[in-house]
């Protein structure tokens, strides 16, 4: 199957696992690692192939147990989907030894086994580790801190936006992938989905958060996102602060939070498990998924946003902390990629950065709930892109809330677009504009308030989507910034040259083109007028402006 040759000696990996196995339990328990197990996630060609590979697991070590990956459950929300590939892919595992037990390659061992039963792919399932010693998430720097408690939600307009949302719209529930809920004010138990919670570390539990991590540091992960995103109370209006019960009061006061529990820290995560929590919480119809985790690439990672993404849910992750490149999932093209700001507006230094970052929020000493098992009372500050993912998954939420999943679902197909490509075209269409490059950190900073006042736009919405030529997706793309290829500027020059879809389509193009680049005068004006020729004359404009001019032009859609 492979073009290479696989060095794999099969005893001496039973001899390693028989060696890790025969060690105390309790010294096994100890152990992440150990707890977790070695981890193969396979996807086989054939559904019927599962016995197949319950046969060769059990060649390599007796010990080995098998089981689907994805298991639908009893989930409500989408039994209707076609699950064909997602019910491809399987787990196996030896529970009680790690990756560090065994002298061989965990690849080769995947490899092996792949060729063993013809499969379709095999991968290790190894832990991602951060090395806590360069970060630590809970060490306010206090020269870029506020005491404000509120100071995050004034800076993406959240109280703004609360005061002109539609109330009586449908809040939605949000699947919160993390290290699951503990009791605290500032995370109403009144919030919390605790009927569907879904708790993949415990494989039955409640999700709740035990709080007892001897090995790793912020413990209680969850129950500081989870405070950041539906807190129940409000803001002080004139001076500082916030209103009860608590301290925190969450950006989506009035969703549900449904938790995921996939790891117990995010020190230590496995992309498999985080890749179950996203098939779990779309299954149970969540309509955003919170992802404050980030780690390793997986084939079924990235199958499970693919089916995220599909089922219209809005996938929000964070871009990551310390290393500059974007971790997964916030990696796939499904995911909403989000980096972290502190008060004054400006990028967090630690936080991941570069062209698949979409938008930034409040993330650098933002004031979180401090989760403890003595005092349910107190508050800190945090620091990481979680905190800003956060922010965002909350603001998702207000935007479901107040113009209806359904209504926003209309006019995100009629623009050719999924719904969380939608979203990610709309944040960054009304985001407040800052001044770096929006291939570093995003378009700007979520802005609520603007997010919720300006009406959602359907591209070419004046003409029928039957006829072949409307090409919808080309005014969404200029709107979202996304950089266009020879196939799409083929297809708007053949709209252009269309005399009916010119006419159509002018007021579409002029307010895409106003929407992307009406505020990059070189005298910081917004020019709407967009003169062709005056526009290739001036610098620092991007290549697709100067082009989609030339366009313009040729096409006579503007006279000289």
């Amino acid at each position: 199957m492979f073009p290479f040759y696989v060095v794999f000696d099969l005893e001496q990996f039973q001899s390693d696992v028989n060696q890790a196995l025969s060690e105390p339990r309790e010294v096994r328990e100890q152990s992440i690692l150990k707890k977790a197990g070695l981890r193969l996630v396979i996807q086989l060609k054939h559904v019927a192939d599962f016995g197949k590979l319950s046969a060769a697991t059990r060649d390599l070590h007796p010990a080995f147990q098998v089981a689907r990956l994805f298991d639908p459950g009893n989930a409500e929300g989408l039994e209707g989907r076609d699950d064909g590939v997602m019910r491809s892919f399987a787990l196996a595992t030896l529970i009680g030894v790690s990756f560090r037990d065994i002298r061989q390659s965990p690849f080769d061992l995947a490899y092996f086994l792949a060729d063993k039963i013809d499969a379709v792919n095999v991968e290790p399932s190894l832990p991602y580790i951060r090395f806590w010693d360069h970060f630590e998430e809970n060490q306010p720097n206090v020269d870029l801190t506020s005491n404000d408690k509120a100071w995050a939600l004034r800076q993406i307009r959240a109280p703004e936006a609360w005061a002109t949302m539609n109330k009586s719209g449908l809040a939605p529930t949000i699947g919160h992938l993390d290290t699951g809920w503990s009791d605290h004010v500032d995370l109403d138990q009144a919030a919390i989905d605790h009927q569907r919670a879904v708790d993949l570390v415990t494989e039955g539990g409640d999700a709740e958060d035990p709080l007892i991590h001897k090995l790793f540091r912020n413990a209680g992960h969850g129950t500081k996102t989870g405070s950041v995103i539906v807190s129940r109370g409000g803001v002080i209006d004139s001076g500082e602060g916030t209103t009860g019960p608590g301290q925190i009061t969450g950006v989506a006061p009035t969703a549900t939070l449904l938790p995921i529990r996939c790891i117990e820290s995010v020190v230590v995560m496995f992309s498999d498990q985080v890749a179950r929590g996203i098939y779990s919480a779309t299954k149970l119809g969540c309509g955003v998924l919170s992802m404050s985790i980030g780690g390793r690439p997986m084939t079924c990672l990235k199958t499970a946003m693919q089916f995220a993404g599909q089922a219209n849910t809005i996938p929000v992750c964070a871009a990551g902390n310390i290393f500059p490149w974007v971790v997964w999932p916030a990696n796939y093209p499904e995911a909403i990629a989000v980096g972290a700001t502190n008060c004054f507006e400006e990028p967090w230094p630690q936080t991941a950065s570069g062209s698949r970052v979409d938008i930034s929020a409040p993330g650098e000493n933002v004031w979180v709930a401090k989760p403890s098992l003595s005092n349910r009372y107190e508050v800190e500050q945090g620091s990481g892109t979680s905190y800003a993912t956060a922010h965002v998954a909350g603001v998702a939420a207000l935007w479901l809330q107040h113009f209806g999943k359904s209504v926003l679902l209309t006019h995100a197909q009629a623009s050719g677009l999924s719904l969380s490509d939608y979203f990610r075209s709309e944040i960054k269409r009304t985001c407040k504009k800052t001044r770096w490059s929006d291939t570093a950190y995003g378009a700007g900073i979520v802005d609520a308030e603007a997010l919720i006042a300006f009406a959602p736009k359907t591209a070419f919405n004046t003409v029928s989507l039957n006829q072949p030529d409307s090409n919808s997706f080309l005014v969404a793309s200029l709107s979202s910034g996304w950089r266009w290829g020879h196939t799409q500027w083929t297809r708007i020059e053949r709209v252009m040259q269309n005399q009916n879809y010119r006419s159509a389509f002018e007021n579409e193009i002029m307010n895409a083109m106003v929407d992307r680049w009406g505020s990059l005068e070189p005298n910081g004006t917004k020019n709407t007028t967009f003169d062709p020729d005056s526009m290739e004359s001036l610098e620092n404009h991007p290549p697709e402006r100067v082009r989609l001019s030339q366009t313009l032009r040729r096409t006579a859609l503007w006279s000289s």
